[in-house]
């Protein structure tokens, strides 16, 4: 089965992470990734992905409302500050017959994200004009252009408890759901935007 992980804009740059991430792939999965293509625009491409954690759910109007919001936060974050930098897919097949793969792999993740993210400055952000935003509206239709913010940069060892600041989750790493059809849906995504393509095909990554 083809699967992917998404290494954000916040991990292209950090060399120590990116090594961490080959080598465990392949000495722990006896992944050896070959494929890798450029995402030009990861605000644009998160915005899709993202929709579908509102999509796939069954929450209530309010509860999607807020779901949106939260998402919005950290599409808003890479906006702000990775706004003209790349991601890069890697693209990868998997064994689905082998017992748990993608909880596996879905478990990396969140190693990666403890080893590289958990003890780094937090970023938090404040919509200044979020009663201009329709969040009924899918993510990919709000403009960013129009949204009004202030945001707050904490080091790991302080407090911040500010109510109105939300957390921006610059996780350096993206894998879908542990699930055959969530991947599936987010790979889909990939294809339609035309990801996959001799133009954006990574030719060398300083590692």
């Amino acid at each position: 089965m083809e699967v992917f992980n998404i290494l954000k804009p916040d991990m292209i740059r950090n060399k120590e992470a990116l090594d961490f991430y080959f080598n465990y792939m392949l000495n722990r999965f006896g992944i050896d990734i070959k494929k890798m293509y450029y995402i030009q625009d990861w605000v644009s491409i998160s915005k899709k992905i993202y929709e579908l954690d509102v999509c796939d759910s069954n929450l209530l109007s309010q509860d999607i409302i807020e779901k949106r919001k939260k998402l919005l936060i950290t599409i808003l974050g890479y906006y702000l500050y990775y706004k003209n930098q790349q991601a890069i897919v890697s693209l990868y097949s998997v064994d689905i017959e082998k017992p748990n793969i993608l909880n596996q792999l879905s478990a990396f993740k969140k190693e990666l994200r403890t080893r590289y993210v958990l003890n780094t400055d937090r970023y938090y952000l404040r919509i200044l004009n979020l009663s201009e935003i329709n969040l009924e509206l899918p993510l990919k239709s709000i403009d960013l252009q129009n949204i009004e913010t202030e945001t707050s940069i904490v080091p790991s060892s302080e407090y911040f408890d500010n109510p109105n600041y939300d957390m921006v989750f610059f996780n350096k790493i993206h894998f879908p759901d542990p699930n055959i059809e969530t991947v599936q849906k987010e790979l889909r995504i990939l294809k339609e935007n035309d990801i996959f393509n001799e133009e954006s095909v990574v030719r060398r990554l300083i590692k």
